[in-house]
């Protein structure tokens, strides 16, 4: 018998009282899916937090599916709607599969479109009517932090100050990569806005994801067009849509969504929608970023520039068509209402319209990309922050080291292989997914449950990946796979070499040592070739470095961390004392040393001048007073360190996973250990709801505080 779920309210916010199991519609079998809580509604459809039941094979979901999952179902009154246009709700849905399912195949998926993960019906009686089969599908759940979930509340959240270039270019990057991976998979949004780009990660890492393709076109899917659009975003030619409804418009492409994304980016930048009367837009007023009440004072004082970035989105809203457009067959039967709607500024002397997001990204990026060095310029000056970044939270001393644990067994063994990971071979990514770096092999992981896939590496790219010794975020995105001798970037299924290091002269640069590739920034250091100490050198893109920053420790670097007034390096020298310097962004530096104490191996940089780091048996602390020990209930060799979503300090070693509690008097409480006879520990990664420890073989544990119970959305 079909399970029917029931509900009185048009937005479905009670279907999820007691935890209904989704079942199929038309067979009954259940889905794997419990409905946990309401989260919230859009125009057509209702979206819920939902729990994956393991013990359950379903059909209906990815083998990789997360144990949390958002999904959307569709409304009642829209599916009422298609109904009367002829329409079914079924195909509104398939229309969002197909597009997140070609992200999907990527394998691994962009990091910047949100994940897909199953679909299905189930059964719905709303009040007073008859059970509908809903179609529902089952998404990646992007946790909110204090800052927001999606982007628009992101903005709200960044107050009258306005979002610093640093992280408006950092959003940007994000957005325009998540637009590129839709179009060149054949797919047209048609309704990006702040609303439909979710945000995952702490301000400082924060990672756009571009959201809600229910409206899409996707190439190859023949199905009928919805007629829907934002007024303010979405292109001017998506209106004349209406003259021939269920058909396609042969005027909308690409360049309606670069349209859409122009606009999604003033309003980061201004923190305000771009549109502020409709009339006015449709006749093609496109003001300036200088007219909003929320400018940053970065943008303000960056003055040529932010006029060549107002012409550049002016070009990328620009109600004039790319060239050509009107030449697409059936086009001409548009222009005659085209004419009266727009007028001149639809076929004026207007700048026409970026054609691509690549066109796009061109005139944006570098404008943003510069502002952003002259703020950290200036701000670095000041001594202040350059951008924002989590503040360091203190766990009271006296708060015990319960932690919730949630064993995570090994994955799987792939190809006939099982993982071997060594510190440094693992990284994290904003949502679900990690990186692993194994015996030659690139595999890519659910942070939280056992699957495990093995990713296609090209012929060309295998040496390299058997000389891999780092992993860590790239650039712009993506991941970085990183040897002595060489950096190899794996953006989606795109693997490039990128080039190393060197002088403008020719002269010698050492061997990579260090990573940094933290979401912040990404760089290396290199040894010492006769300069007078390791080097450390910076990238936007991976393909042009900075000129290199010496760092004068007087021995060698082991780790690299950054923050917000700069960079902190650790090392040590010849086995027999710790070194670390403080490399501030305006060039400035502090070193410290610390004799007889072992050489610091990993370490992390705090929101101001502070930062840890640890060596076998040691924890230190570093600031503008100086250095410090601070007491640790454990000990080892440390394998990594990282701060959690509400900025708290972490430290992994060999056999413990230690948290640092306290503000007068710190201590690092230990909140795990491995029994004997299992692996090693050797990576940490975060979200709002837990903390991920890697073993040695992949496996590990899932350590959840007792006051992370807070953000934890199974309970209360």
């Amino acid at each position: 018998m079909t399970l029917v779920l029931r509900s009185s309210d048009p937005d479905l916010r009670d279907l999820a009282q007691g935890r209904p199991a989704l079942a199929d519609a038309r067979t009954g079998v259940p889905s794997g899916l419990r409905l946990v809580r309401w989260i919230g509604a859009g125009g057509m459809s209702a979206v819920f937090l939902a729990e994956r039941d393991p013990t359950v094979a379903s059909s209906h979901l990815s083998d990789i599916a997360p144990m949390l999952l958002a999904v959307k179902i569709v409304k009642p009154e829209t599916a009422h709607g298609l109904a009367r246009l002829g329409m079914s709700s079924a195909d509104l849905a398939l229309r969002e599969v197909e597009a997140l399912v070609r992200v999907r195949n990527l394998r691994p998926p962009s990091e910047f479109v949100i994940g897909l993960y199953g679909s299905g019906s189930a059964l719905v009686q709303p009040e007073n009517d008859s059970a509908l089969a809903l179609p529902w599908i089952a998404l990646e759940h992007v946790e909110g932090s204090s800052a927001g979930t999606t982007l628009a509340e992101r903005i709200e959240c960044a107050g009258e100050g306005g979002v610093d270039p640093v992280r408006a270019h950092r959003l940007a990057r994000g957005m325009i990569e998540g637009v590129r991976v839709l179009h060149r998979l054949g797919v047209i949004h048609r309704d990006l806005k702040p609303n439909n780009v979710f945000v995952a990660g702490p301000v400082d890492v924060e990672t756009p994801k571009i959201a809600d393709c229910g409206i899409a076109r996707v190439e190859g899917l023949r199905l009928a067009t919805v007629q829907a659009m934002t007024p303010g975003y979405g292109a001017p030619e998506q209106m004349l849509s209406a003259l021939r409804p269920n058909e396609r418009n042969p005027l909308v492409g690409p360049w309606s969504d670069v349209h859409a994304l122009a606009a999604t980016l003033f309003f980061v930048i201004a923190g305000e929608d771009w549109c502020r009367s409709e009339p006015a837009w449709n006749a093609g007023e496109r003001r300036s970023l200088r007219t909003s009440r929320r400018l940053h004072k970065g943008f303000v004082a960056a003055d040529d520039l932010l006029d060549a970035l107002d012409t550049a989105l002016r070009a990328g809203a620009s109600p004039k068509l790319p060239p050509g457009t009107w030449d697409r067959e059936g086009a001409g039967f548009y222009e005659k209402r085209a004419r009266q709607l727009f007028g001149a500024s639809m076929f004026g002397d207007a700048p026409a319209r970026h054609a691509t997001v690549e066109e796009l990204a061109a005139a944006v990026l570098p404008r943003l990309e510069a502002m952003a060095a002259g703020w950290v310029e200036a701000e670095s000056k000041a001594q202040r922050p350059v951008t924002q970044f989590r503040r360091t939270r203190m766990v009271p001393s006296n708060e015990g080291a319960q932690a919730a644990l949630e064993v995570i067994p090994p994955p799987p063994i792939t190809g006939g292989r099982a993982l071997q990971l060594a510190p440094g071979e693992v990284v994290f990514q904003p949502g679900s997914f990690a990186f692993a770096c194994s015996g030659g092999r690139l595999y890519c992981f659910s942070q939280r449950e056992p699957q495990l896939f093995e990713v296609a590496v090209p012929e060309e790219v295998l040496p390299h990946l058997a000389a891999t010794r780092w992993l860590a975020r790239g650039p712009g995105g993506g991941v970085a796979l990183i040897g002595s001798a060489h950096v190899v970037l794996f953006r989606g299924a795109d693997f490039a070499l990128a080039p190393l290091p060197r002088r403008a002269g020719g002269g010698a640069v050492g061997p990579i040592v260090a990573v940094l590739g933290d979401g912040r920034a990404f760089g290396v250091v290199t040894a010492d070739s006769g300069e007078g100490g390791p080097e450390l050198w910076l990238s936007q893109d991976g393909e042009r470095w900075s000129e290199p920053s010496l760092l004068l420790l007087n021995g060698e670097a082991h780790a690299v961390s950054s923050g917000p007034l700069g960079f902190f390096v650790a090392g040590g020298f010849q086995g027999r004392g710790a070194r670390a310097i403080w490399l501030g962004y305006d060039g400035n530096t502090q070193v410290f040393a610390a004799n007889g104490k072992p050489p610091l191996e990993v370490a992390v940089a705090g929101a101001d001048r502070g930062a840890w780091a640890a060596g076998a048996g040691v924890v230190m602390r570093f600031d503008q007073s100086g250095a410090a020990v601070e007491t640790s209930e454990g000990g080892g060799r440390p394998v990594a360190m990282g701060l959690d979503e509400e900025g708290v300090p972490w430290l992994v070693t060999e056999r413990e996973v230690l948290r640092r509690h306290g503000a007068g008097v710190p201590i690092w409480k230990r909140y795990h250990a491995q029994a004997e006879g299992e692996p090693a520990l050797v990576a940490i990664g975060f979200h709002p709801t837990g903390v991920r420890v890697v073993d040695a073989v992949g496996g590990g544990v899932v350590l959840r505080p007792a006051d992370f119970a807070a953000t934890w959305p199974l309970q209360g």
